[in-house]
């Protein structure tokens, strides 16, 4: 499985605050049990292939703010981002690649309809595409290894990924995606009725269930 954190924090955080009680604390990536993650897509494909299928490992790659190169009164923010992401690590069979960014020194802030932190100013404010192409570069690079996996499970929204699932499928590897379906905040590309035949071999996943099902208990 491979995870898009730029558009999975994002939208995760986005269904958090669609809970009905205002008072309900935000909920960060940290929060999140990516065991029971895990478990709904093994679920999912074995409902839809009809076989058992063994969930070897799930890639993240994520970027964050350097403690070092932040404000001091966001070093706070940055640190915490960090142990957010090392929390990750503790889950069997996830595996976190960590992108550190260079923030020159700038503040950051808490977007209106999320907990993103972002440079205060746009001009300085980094670009995550090294995230996105270190994640493709992953879910090629081993579809291109003998038996390193079957099905490359692709946890996103973001129609940038559409290139490297066409590479991955031309190598005779099985595609299937992991989104939030809820929110409108997959693109039309990977969910319209042709991306079944052009993109995936098994129906997309909405994870908004599991995740508010964890929301519920927080």
């Amino acid at each position: 499985m491979f995870i898009d954190r730029t558009w999975f924090d994002r939208n995760h955080k986005r269904l958090g605050l669609r809970r009905k009680d205002p008072n309900d604390t935000r909920v960060f990536i940290e929060h999140i049990d990516f065991t029971r993650i895990l478990e709904a897509v093994r679920n999912h494909i074995r409902q839809a292939l009809g076989f058992d299928v063994d969930l070897v490992r799930a890639y993240c790659v994520a970027g964050h703010p350097d403690p070092d190169t932040v404000a001091l009164q966001s070093r706070n923010s940055a640190l915490r981002i960090v142990r957010g992401w090392n929390q990750v690590m503790r889950f069997p069979g996830v595996a976190v690649e960590l992108y550190p960014y260079d923030y020159f020194g700038g503040q950051l802030y808490e977007t209106d309809d999320s907990d993103e932190l972002q440079s205060e100013s746009t001009r300085r404010a980094p670009k995550e595409k090294c995230v996105d192409v270190a994640l493709a570069t992953k879910m090629l690079y081993l579809a291109a290894l003998p038996a390193a996996y079957d099905i490359g499970v692709l946890v996103t929204g973001d129609r940038d990924f559409v290139p490297v699932l066409n590479a991955v499928r031309n190598l005779d590897k099985r595609t299937a995606l992991a989104a939030i379906l809820a929110l409108d905040s997959c693109s039309r590309e990977l969910k319209a009725d042709g991306a079944a035949t052009t993109l995936w071999d098994v129906p997309p996943l909405d994870l908004a269930p599991v995740l508010r099902a964890q929301f519920a208990q927080s």
